[in-house]
């Protein structure tokens, strides 16, 4: 598309979010570009409406699993809709709509989004690590070091850094990368394991990944970056104050004697397998 565009003319004469359009204008298709803008307003709308749609249902899984308030897990008796998630989510994005400038708003989800996909990456990578997905591993301290690694060195490239520090922060990141490979992957050993779909090329492949996604973030204002980390510090006080405590998965675990308890595994080491939508009455075996 953008070789298309640029034999119809130098692309400095078109702005960026508009070149398609501008170029059909440009050689006498004026209805062409009409039809283009239309297809972007409704495409733009439908993906508003889809995130919006969406966000109701994780707030309705958030309260179910005991990190979000319990009112939300509450579906309508007509429609069977969490429709005080979807209220609470059309009154949020019609304020922040308002406050902040699209622009601005665009690279925010960008950004959260980008982080989302990294720290994916990176807890795929821990997870290789672990013999079983509920015993910690030290190993998998590795996989986050990297993550860190990674995203300093791709705003040192991005924002232009001094060359020693871009370099060093390089050095670093092929280094962890180096050694992330001589780690040896506990999980591979699972017979349950063995006749499922597993990620090839771990952990070249999240490594990459990682990479690319953080390098996306680079060059972006810092006025994003200070929104950006505003509403992290939203989401993990929120967490801290209030999910943690009232997280039915860190309520309810099942021992290395297979019985359901009550309260917080005494070792991160055990084998202890979380299990999440039990109470009191369902529970015939839970100790008090």
């Amino acid at each position: 598309m953008a070789f298309a565009v640029n034999g119809v003319g130098r692309l400095e004469n078109f702005q960026g979010e508009t070149a398609i359009a501008l170029a059909f204008e440009a050689i006498g298709h004026p209805w062409v570009a009409g039809f283009i803008y239309l297809c972007a307003f409704l495409g733009i709308t439908a993906s508003a409406f889809i995130n919006m749609m969406g966000q109701s249902r994780l707030l309705y899984s958030l309260a179910k699993d005991g990190l979000f308030f319990e009112t939300f897990k509450q579906l309508s008796p007509i429609s069977h809709v969490p429709i005080k998630g979807a209220w609470v989510s059309c009154i949020a994005v019609c304020l922040l709509s308002v406050i902040l400038d699209v622009e601005e708003l665009t690279f925010i989800i960008s950004v959260e989004n980008l982080f989302t996909f990294s720290i994916t990456n990176s807890g795929l990578m821990a997870l290789r690590f672990r013999e079983h997905p509920e015993k910690r591993h030290p190993n998998e301290i590795y996989a986050w070091y990297f993550m860190v690694l990674a995203f300093f060195f791709s705003l040192s490239w991005g924002y232009s850094w001094p060359w020693p520090i871009i370099v060093i922060l390089g050095i670093a990141v092929v280094g962890m990368i180096i050694y992330l490979h001589r780690i040896p992957q506990l999980s591979l050993n699972n017979p349950k394991d063995q006749d499922t779909f597993m990620v090839p090329l771990v952990p070249l492949i999240p490594c990459l990944a990682t990479l690319t996604t953080f390098a996306l973030c680079g060059g972006i204002p810092s006025k994003i970056w200070f929104y950006f980390i505003v509403f992290e510090m939203i989401g993990a006080c929120f967490y801290f104050f209030y999910g943690i405590n009232h997280s039915l998965v860190g309520k309810y675990f099942v021992s290395a004697t297979g019985e359901i308890e009550l309260g917080r595994p005494k070792s991160v080491y055990k084998p202890t397998y979380p299990v999440q939508g039990f109470s009191d009455k369902a529970s015939p075996h839970l100790k008090k």
